[in-house]
């Protein structure tokens, strides 16, 4: 914390700029989703030589990272010292990020959907629900990477009607379970136990976790049920 206190960067340079948002680690999301891009920092390096010369990336760090415990004082001298790349501190707004950006380019995650509605680019690395919209490149060979950012950024069009009826659709379908706060406290559950070593603590903030979405998790029990049944 020290180390990101002294050495990220507050500001936002009027610049063109891509944004990479850092996936928290460790997290089992990457494992699955990106198998071939789990080393962020290297994946970090290989964007930065493939954007257009006159652009910069930006990446921030993920505000799970802190909970989960914060990287090594190495990765983060790792990061800012490749060539082509600002790290930017964990409390710089990531909205006014997105806003100012030209695209964003993710392993994954939200920020690509919540980029589109800045109608900005959006650039993948694994599987999202919404990587079949127009709007959004998927990278399946590395060795496209620079080609396929070009023609990201070069090719882009917002489409409003392609955006809303996916939102539509998802407001369908989607149930109503914030799901984002449940696998936050599910983290601080892990950090607990990690810090303080303490089982019987541990144990007794899972069971405050179970009562706390008892509704939710019976909401998803249901569904998966109802999803079991109608596949068999």
């Amino acid at each position: 914390k020290q180390f990101l206190d002294n050495y990220a960067e507050k500001t936002l340079d009027n610049e063109k700029f891509l944004y990479f948002p850092l996936q928290s680690e460790p997290e089992a999301s990457i494992q699955m989703n990106t198998p071939f891009y789990t080393n962020q920092i290297n994946l970090i390096e290989t964007i930065a030589k493939a954007i257009p010369v006159d652009y910069v990336l930006y990446v921030k760090e993920h505000p799970l990272q802190k909970i989960k415990l914060w990287r090594s004082v190495d990765d983060y001298k790792k990061i800012i010292d490749i060539p082509n790349v600002r790290f930017l501190h964990p409390s710089v707004n990531a909205q006014e990020v997105l806003e100012k950006s030209q695209g964003v380019i993710s392993l994954f995650g939200a920020t690509g959907f919540e980029a589109l509605f800045y109608q900005k680019p959006v650039i993948l690395f694994g599987d999202e629900y919404y990587d079949k919209l127009s709007m959004v490149t998927k990278i399946e060979k590395i060795t496209d990477l620079s080609q396929q950012i070009r023609n990201a950024l070069n090719d882009f069009k917002f489409s409003e009607r392609e955006l809303s009826m996916f939102v539509k659709i998802l407001k369908e379908f989607a149930l109503p379970v914030p799901y984002y706060s449940i696998l936050k406290d599910g983290v601080l559950i892990s950090a607990t136990q990690r810090n303080r070593n303490d089982f019987n603590l541990t144990n007794l903030e899972f069971t405050k976790f179970i009562k706390k979405w008892e509704k939710e998790f019976i909401i998803l029990a249901k569904t998966i049920q109802t999803l079991s049944t109608d596949t068999n």
